[in-house]
């Protein structure tokens, strides 16, 4: 495998700043060698050209048998289309993870050394458990 990638890596010119097209292709030849794979998409919706991706791992999977994929984003009706054309979706209910969040929230906020109010402790993690919906961004 590392016979036929490497000229590809020689011929980009730069090893420095190497192209969509060749990372791409790449990809495409090491999955040749896997008999199953799985790849992930997180994030897709801050992707810029996330559709044209998309699209272009949709049509990877229908060509490569063993490749499965699993893509993360937030509800965009671009996304939706495409998805419900051959994948199953999955909804996260802000009302079912805002329990892990706060959690999650009071737990990092009662590990900082800075923070030593518990007034202020609280407020903090009400505020930002409330306006969480539903997204574990931190």
């Amino acid at each position: 495998m590392e016979e036929s990638l490497l000229p590809l890596y020689q011929s980009s010119g730069n090893e420095n700043a190497v192209s969509f097209h060749l990372l791409w292709t790449v990809f495409t030849n090491v999955l040749g060698f896997i008999p199953q794979s799985f790849c992930v998409l997180d994030a897709l919706d801050e992707c810029d050209d996330a559709a044209i991706l998309l699209q272009r791992f949709i049509d990877l999977q229908n060509r490569t048998p063993g490749l499965k994929l699993f893509v993360t984003t937030r509800p965009v009706q671009t996304f939706s289309s495409i998805i419900a054309a051959g994948g199953v979706e999955f909804q996260v209910e802000p009302a079912k993870v805002n329990p892990d969040i706060q959690k999650y929230i009071a737990h990092e906020v009662d590990a900082s050394p800075k923070l030593t109010k518990s007034g202020l402790k609280k407020d903090i993690i009400d505020r930002l458990s409330n306006e969480a919906d539903g997204m574990f961004l931190w």
